[in-house]
């Protein structure tokens, strides 16, 4: 089972300061990429192999521009390419049991916010460079089919997860509470991920989802070595229940996040996240139509230092598959 796939993509972000009309943070990102991927059947389909690579080039261009003092700032253009490997093994043991494993490297290029964005209490780096880091998991999973009339499948997963990285790109706050993105040059995050979901009838689904982990800063500066990685979670959870009928699909979830600090020295921890989201879609043909509401309880988080979430919110989609 071969696939090949090409993405292209520009951005381009314009921001506007009434202070400044010759705003030097205009900028722009061009990225290409190609992608094959290939399963391999063997063993009458018991084990399943899944070799892929993904070659991307990507393009920023800053445009020209006047600083804050009336100063002239040149223009600055950075090129990039990279390939990305990955592979995965799924070995079904049993009908009702199955192992699989997964290694991937990536690469993440930084944000164009992260780069030249400014909010006042957080300001661009435009000298970050791309994290990269090698992905690794192994889990398990079990499915079973109980004949009743009331319960139609139930799966159990569970996972162990390792994250290797090379300049991970993190927000770090000064002692004036002023934050930007910087690279923390040796990062590891490793743990556990359960999972258990349930049909009910033919119409519901309830999911279950736990995932605790440990991302350690490994970095150069002694006094951060071994601390928590500023904006990541050490537990998460989420409950959700899905009904569908005839192309219908509502569903309702409730995220809590919990354990995470503002900076590496783990002095400013964040408070931990409620999060209540509902949505609904709808399949005609190859068509998907889809509505969404996030934060339904209307809670200001800040997800990092001094800059809050967006409360309420309404998400809509068209989709078209062919």
């Amino acid at each position: 089972m071969f696939i090949f796939s090409a993405n292209a993509q520009n951005e381009q972000y314009e921001s506007e300061d009434h202070l400044n009309k010759k705003n030097p943070l205009d900028s722009e990102r061009s990225s290409f990429s190609l992608g094959i991927q290939d399963s391999i059947f063997i063993f009458q389909d018991k084990i399943i192999v899944t070799p892929g690579i993904r070659y991307t080039w990507i393009q920023d261009k800053l445009k020209d521009a006047s600083s804050i003092w009336g100063t002239q700032l040149e223009g600055k253009k950075l090129k990039d390419n990279y390939f990305s490997p990955q592979t995965g093994i799924k070995y079904k043991a049993l009908e009702w049991l199955t192992f699989k494993t997964n290694i991937a490297k990536y690469v993440r290029e930084p944000s164009l916010f992260e780069l030249f964005g400014d909010r006042g209490f957080f300001i661009g780096n435009s000298d970050l460079e791309k994290e990269e880091g090698i992905n690794f998991d192994l889990g398990t999973e079990i499915q079973w089919n109980p004949e009743q009339t009331r319960l139609k499948a139930v799966a159990l997963n569970l996972c162990w997860f390792r994250n290797h990285a090379d300049d991970l790109i993190a927000r770090v706050y000064d002692s004036r509470g002023i934050g930007r993105s910087v690279n923390i040059s040796k990062a590891l995050i490793q743990g556990i991920e359960a999972q258990a979901s349930v049909d009910i009838f033919e119409y519901f689904r309830l999911i279950l989802n736990a995932t605790w982990q440990k991302p350690e800063n490994q970095g150069e500066i002694a006094a951060f070595d071994g601390k928590n990685l500023p904006g990541h979670f050490e537990k998460s959870y989420l409950a959700r229940l899905e009904a569908r009928h005839q192309g219908i699909k509502v569903y309702l979830e409730f995220l809590h996040d919990k354990d995470m600090y503002y900076d590496t020295a783990n002095l400013r921890k964040a408070e931990d996240k409620n999060e209540l989201n509902a949505g609904i879609s709808f399949i005609y043909n190859n068509w998907l139509f889809s509505l969404e509401a996030q934060n339904i309880n209307d809670d200001i988080y800040e997800d990092f230092n001094s800059y809050p979430l967006p409360g309420r919110s309404f998400y809509t989609s068209i989709k078209y598959e062919f």
